[in-house]
């Protein structure tokens, strides 16, 4: 094996049905001074939190709650990062959605500096954070983002001088990850196949990436199989015990792969429409990745030989989604292609008109879309070609 990569860190990972009445216990190895970050209703409104109350009684821990109602902004941080700067916290528990996560890390990391936020995101800001941050346990509630096992913190603020940016640093991947599939039950069909769709773009991009590896190509190729074989089945039956667990697992994962490849152009592109359009990042992300991939399929086919390995990935994917063997590499390319378009009918994505996009926003969009670590670069022509597809 003449391979050479890095790995980043991982959470203490506790996976199974069951495991979120281990968080008070986990939480008393910090401290008894609990901040508890949640959404809008949907976490506090199950037995859940009702449950999660007497277990913090029961082990004498204090907690106050600050709610994530949508996905973070800067200001949102900065004013819940003021309302608590005389309060001390020995833990933050972060229990919902990829928005929440993401809010939960960027609190922890800013309540010890209580700075500005702005200043410390990627490209707009000019400070570099210590990573010095207040142990963060992330418990999700969907299963998507994976955001419970990334060193990322992704913000937004829509208009002219939109952002989707992250506030990052190794040591704000979260301390604990608490993965119960049972926590993501509640969750209704349509959020089920966008978290779904959500978490195999990104387990795909990590496995297509320029940046993959041995060790990320095993793990996010195990999750796309889990995504195939099982979103089906979560999303017709929501009980489904087996089916949750396979889809929060490839969801965790997708979080571990993607911090350590990087992403393609199906992220790159929602990220430029989500500073600019109020969209749900994980929405956008279904919405975009099929006609990503047919593009990048296409300008990848125009150099075989030189995209051979490329073109291998694509095809071994395609093999997961049909049951006959012996067919070529062309043919299962063609498989995935399909089988992804189809996703949109079948689990009712909308198209980027339903949001309020007009095509004359197309070329500001294509201008600022990243390819990242895309196997293919695509033109700016070709992104709006994926707009258009999609409009």
């Amino acid at each position: 094996m003449g391979e050479t990569f890095n790995f980043g860190r991982v959470p203490d990972i506790y996976f199974g049905t069951g495991k979120f009445t281990l968080v008070p216990n986990l939480l008393k190895e910090f401290g008894t001074r609990i901040l508890v970050v949640t959404g809008k209703n949907s976490f506090i409104q199950t037995g859940y939190w009702a449950q999660l109350q007497e277990l913090f009684t029961l082990h004498k821990l204090e907690w106050i709650v600050t709610t994530i109602p949508k996905e973070p902004t800067p200001i949102l941080i900065d004013s819940i990062v003021s309302e608590l700067r005389n309060l001390s916290f020995d833990a933050v528990l972060a229990i919902g959605g990829g928005s929440v996560i993401d809010g939960g890390k960027a609190i922890a990391a800013m309540l010890p500096i209580q700075e500005p936020i702005i200043d410390y995101l990627e490209e707009f800001g000019s400070k570099y954070h210590s990573g010095q941050s207040i142990p963060l346990i992330a418990v999700p509630t969907t299963a998507g983002t994976g955001s419970e096992t990334t060193r990322y913190a992704m913000l937004s603020e829509v208009g002219e001088r939109g952002l989707k940016k992250k506030l990052q640093h190794t040591y704000f991947v979260p301390k604990v990850a608490i993965i119960d599939p049972n926590m993501t039950k509640h969750c209704s069909p349509f959020l089920t196949a966008i978290g779904g769709i959500n978490a195999f773009s990104q387990l795909a991009e990590s496995f297509l990436s320029l940046g993959s590896t041995e060790l990320t190509d095993t793990l996010s190729f195990k999750g796309i199989s889990y995504i195939v074989k099982s979103l089906p089945v979560a999303y017709r039956n929501g009980r489904n015990t087996a089916a949750r667990s396979a889809m929060a697992y490839a969801s965790m994962v997708s979080g571990v792969t993607s911090s350590n490849t990087g992403l393609g152009t199906t992220n790159g592109l929602a990220m430029a429409i989500a500073g600019r359009f109020d969209i749900p990042f994980s929405v956008l992300c279904a919405t975009l990745m099929a006609e990503v991939h047919r593009v990048t399929v296409e300008e990848a086919l125009k150099y075989p030989k030189e995209n051979k390995q490329t073109l291998e990935k694509y095809a071994r994917v395609g093999r997961l989604l049909h049951k006959s063997r012996g067919k070529s590499n062309q043919y299962y390319k063609n498989v995935l292609l399909k089988k992804v378009r189809k996703w949109g009918k079948e689990y009712h994505i909308p198209n980027l008109s339903y949001f309020g996009i007009k095509e004359k926003d197309f070329e500001e969009i294509a201008f600022h879309t990243e390819n990242q670590n895309n196997p293919m670069p695509l033109s700016e022509a070709q992104i709006i070609e994926v707009l258009k597809a999609k409009f």
